[in-house]
């Protein structure tokens, strides 16, 4: 059917002023339904831009708590654990202190008060004789 035809048939069914307003609701439903159309699109893009945001916010938050549980994770393997009191104090001996651990074996303390050398003055051993 062409476009004779149809206006012809067109003419045939609705008289001319009927025409007229089969014309402007034909128009309003046309345009009600656009309407439709559009407001439809402006909610889907709303809502796929919503999900990206809060995706976004998600993985951010995600990744924040993740470095946290790591960098918590690190330190606390890379602590020392703690030491007791006991274990950090040195006692310090004296000069005839040190000798009287030597008793069975020629040793001497060389060099000026604080800046002294413990050297053993024995024989050397037969078996470091031989490298």
């Amino acid at each position: 059917m062409n476009h004779r035809d149809q206006e012809k048939l067109l003419k045939e069914i609705l008289p001319a002023e009927d025409m007229s307003d089969f014309r402007s609701v034909s128009l309003e439903c046309g345009l009600t339904g656009l309407r439709r159309e559009r407001r439809r699109r402006h909610v889907v893009r709303f809502n796929v831009a919503l999900v990206v945001i809060l995706g976004s916010i998600g993985l951010l938050v995600h990744s924040r708590n993740e470095s946290q549980n790591k960098r918590a994770a690190i330190q606390a393997v890379s602590q020392p654990a703690p030491v007791a009191v006991a274990a950090n104090h040195v006692d310090f001996i004296n000069d005839d202190q040190l000798l009287a651990y030597f008793t069975n074996e020629p040793v001497a303390l060389i060099g000026k008060p604080g800046e002294q050398r413990l050297v053993f003055l024995g024989k050397a051993d037969e078996s470091s004789e031989q490298f």
